[in-house]
């Protein structure tokens, strides 16, 4: 919790906003849900109050045990009244949209409540109301400081109700002030070096500060003496302007003073594909097959990023290819909701490291749509549907291992993918939820090969901190002759390549299996589960430089299972694994995110002896 609200009397305490009332020891809580829930101190049992209260700014009325808050919906601030025992609320005024209130507070005796306000055009005030008016609806306050820019902050009543303390930003450092009711008059009660915060007045006139320090914030008390000479601290802007006055006419000025209509070149409508330009042009190397290709990329591309076109154009030199197979093309166009594509011996540059290959002999034709049904995130649906056609094939696309059945295949693909999950703050991996996915395909190759699969994947957070168990499920059936390559799913290996820029933890997928090479198990039809557990990740304050520096390590210990055409007598097969695997964060020249993995698995097999594997991957932006 970032505050706590300590009620007297009670054995509650709301950990909200961080108000002091009093020493007694009790407590009710704000949970990230904004539920309104109790916590027993004496039992440690939590009771929920309020579901979706959506109440927050906590203050305590000592006159008659109630709560007062702020509710927040729809973009609208509601004062709210929680009479004792705090099972419903009354509204007592909604503020108008764009005038946010924040940091209540209400006097010992219960007649005044304050808080700090923020009007729509930026002004901050603190104001302070009669309870009594507030509940006759009446919303003129009794005081009332204008602040203007510099927002007034935890602003509370001292224990004679006559002043209130609170902090803000007048000279540049945010010092402590002193607000009196009767007067109205603003005065400063400390001049900091630092930064003083969230002042908490005690019975003997002394204050209870934190201190902004190079170790965080720390603790400290200050008696609240007048200061009538408050120095300002020296800003770098402001010196440099004094020194070099000249800087003061480099402003580029109002944004009124700029004639639009002379500005104004064609009003016409914004048609991407006509916008389109050269972007990027620059030198590549790919791999292909076990031989390094030269060549070309260009990038078109309208300003707005809405279309844009890859062009790629390389050759192998290497006398071990045929001639047909050293020239390399491919275009791919992409627009928000379709993409196409068209490739000749496609080559790939992650295909100059690992034993993952992704080019392909022959030509392909491709055409895909992807739409979002829902995106309110972490909830979201994708529909997806993608045709393709290849000719002149060697090996079927995407088994590099497996001989195409045709040198002409045609296929299709449609379906949905479904994913909500949830992670912790500081959390480093998703921690909770489920994703699913289903999928049609049907395939042209030596006779029609329809096919379905599907996947569930969920997840449960553990009691160890940033800790969770996931269970990822995937099962799907082909129809077709077996000796049809078409005709079967092929599973094995971690698929990482020694750099990549695909997953990280790739044994998640369906048609991976670490421990075996890569496409060595198939079927007709299969089901698959790999259980994970996630270990708590490790951190690291000084591995490193400050350009290339070590962020955190992440543990995690796998095991899978995977029966090949289940059910079917004389064809079932079942294969095991266990293994782990360590991602490790690396951060260069601060913002240029890098994954180096280590992987490690073994496999079994009824009646064959166990196999390992052991995969070491980095991915390069990304984790």
């Amino acid at each position: 919790p970032s505050q706590l609200l300590l009620i007297p009397g009670r054995h509650w305490i709301i950990p909200v906003t961080v108000f002091i009332l009093d020493s007694a020891i009790p407590a009710v809580d704000i949970q990230l849900c904004r539920d309104l829930m109790v916590l027993d101190l004496a039992t440690g049992a939590p009771l929920m109050l309020m579901e979706d209260a959506r109440i927050g700014d906590l203050a305590f009325n000592a006159a008659d045990k109630s709560l007062w808050g702020l509710r927040h919906d729809n973009g609208y601030v509601t004062l709210v009244r929680i009479p004792a025992p705090y099972q419903e609320y009354s509204q007592v005024h909604t503020f108008a949209y764009g005038v946010v209130p924040f940091e209540l507070d209400i006097s010992p005796d219960g007649e005044f409540l304050s808080s700090s306000i923020g009007e729509v055009d930026g002004t901050q005030f603190l104001r302070v109301f009669r309870t009594r008016d507030l509940l006759q609806k009446k919303l003129e306050p009794v005081r009332q400081f204008d602040f203007g820019q510099a927002i007034p902050e935890g602003f509370v009543f001292s224990p004679d109700g006559r002043y209130l303390f609170g902090s803000a930003y007048y000279t540049g450092i945010s010092n402590i002030y002193r607000y009196e009711l009767k007067t109205g008059d603003l005065e400063a009660v400390s001049n900091a070096e630092t930064g003083l915060f969230r002042p908490i007045p005690q019975a003997d006139g002394s204050l209870i500060v934190l201190e902004h320090t190079g170790q965080g914030f720390l603790p400290a008390t200050i008696d609240p003496l007048v200061l009538k000479d408050l120095s300002a601290i020296t800003l770098l802007g402001a010196e440099i302007a004094r020194q070099r006055p000249v800087v003061m006419t480099w402003g580029a000025g109002s944004p009124d003073s700029i004639n639009l209509e002379a500005a104004t070149t064609s009003t016409r409508d914004y048609v991407a594909g006509q916008e389109m330009r050269l972007e990027t042009a620059y030198p590549i190397v790919e791999g292909y097959k076990n031989s390094a290709a030269l060549g070309w990329y260009l990038r078109f591309a309208d300003p707005l990023g809405l279309e844009t076109l890859g062009i790629t154009a390389s050759y192998s030199p290497a006398s071990g290819l045929a001639p047909g197979e050293r020239l390399h093309l491919d275009l791919d166009y992409k627009t928000l909701n379709w993409h196409g594509r068209i490739s000749h011996n496609a080559a790939s540059f992650y295909d100059l490291f690992g034993p993952t290959k992704r080019s392909l002999r022959g030509n392909a034709y491709q055409l895909g749509y992807h739409r979002p049904l829902i995106m309110d995130d972490p909830r979201r649906l994708d529909f997806q549907a993608d045709l393709a056609w290849y000719t002149g094939l060697e090996t079927a696309p995407g088994n590099q291992n497996v001989q195409s059945a045709a040198g002409s295949v045609r296929s299709a693909k449609a379906g949905l993918n479904y994913s909500n999950t949830y992670r912790s703050a500081n959390a480093v991996d998703h921690e909770s939820g489920q994703r699913w996915t289903l999928m049609a395909t049907a395939v042209d190759a030596n006779g029609n090969v329809p096919g379905l699969r599907g996947g569930l994947d969920f997840g449960v957070p553990l009691a160890w901190p940033h800790a969770s168990i996931w269970l990822y499920s995937a099962a799907g059936a082909r129809n077709g002759e077996r000796a049809n390559s078409y005709a079967n799913f092929y599973f094995g290996g971690f698929q990482n390549n020694y750099v990549d820029n695909g997953e990280v933890k790739r044994y998640r997928e369906f048609d991976t299996f670490p421990g075996f090479e890569i496409d060595q198990l198939s079927g007709q039809s299969f089901a698959k589960s790999v259980l994970e557990l996630k270990l708590p990740p490790l951190r690291f304050e000084a591995v490193g430089t400050p350009g290339l520096y070590l962020s955190w390590i992440r543990p995690a210990i796998f095991g899978g299972w995977l029966a090949t055409d289940p059910g079917k007598s004389g064809q079932q097969r079942i294969a095991r694994n266990l293994g782990a695997q360590l991602d490790l964060s690396i951060q260069a020249l601060h913002r240029l995110p890098m994954t180096l993995s280590v992987g490690y698995a073994r496999g079994f097999q009824n009646g064959l002896p166990s196999s390992r594997e052991w995969m070491v991957s980095l991915k390069i932006l990304g984790q």
